[in-house]
């Protein structure tokens, strides 16, 4: 651990690898890394004046709910997952579409007014699981501009018990700002945890 915490403070002086490890995808190690407010090389752009635009320009404010929407164009996900013996974070492939007229804002530090890719897991009814834990959020790697498609991995944690479950990708500013969803892959994926 430590010789990881060098490689992230070397380089780019402030960083912080919390030591929160989220879980492995392929090739990739999913680590909670942190970056201090002190200005510096990395913290002068991303706090102060930089947190009323994401690093791209887009102001960091809440889109009115009719620009709240986007098309799911496909979520992939394993028709079974056997239940690890030690919880991991599991993953899925999402592709999604702003189907708005206005940018996203997604790249920047911190999380106000950022839209973010959620799940959630429903029961055979339909009904959403309670989570006992916070469902993981999954950032977009970049400001979306309308109609523009993105695709990316979704992380996500397993109900507590097997079964068989349905998952649905969300997508939000917040929690009070839901987006409307539509396109193929907005309806519940049928899952069996084993």
């Amino acid at each position: 651990m430590w010789a990881q915490q060098q490689l992230w403070n070397g380089p780019l002086p402030g960083l912080t690898l919390s030591g929160v490890f989220g879980g492995v995808f392929g090739q990739d190690r999913l680590y909670a890394v942190t970056l201090s407010r002190q200005p510096g090389r990395c913290g002068a752009g991303l706090y102060g004046t930089g947190m009323s635009k994401t690093l791209e320009g887009t102001p960091r404010e809440l889109l009115p709910a009719s620009e709240r929407r986007a098309a799911i164009e496909f979520v992939t996900i394993g028709p079974e997952i056997q239940r690890p013996i030690v919880a991991v974070a599991g993953q899925a492939r999402v592709g999604i579409r702003n189907t708005g007229s206005r940018v996203w804002p997604a790249l920047a530090a911190g999380d106000t007014a950022l839209v973010k890719l959620s799940y959630r897991w429903l029961d055979a009814n339909g009904e959403p699981l309670p989570d006992p834990n916070q469902p993981i959020s999954t950032r977009l790697p970049a400001d979306l501009l309308p109609g523009e498609v993105i695709a990316l991995p979704i992380a996500f944690r397993l109900p507590a018990s097997r079964g068989s479950y349905r998952f649905q990708v969300l997508l939000d500013q917040g929690p009070q700002a839901p987006f409307e969803l539509t396109g193929p892959g907005a309806d519940p994926v049928s899952v069996n945890i084993r």
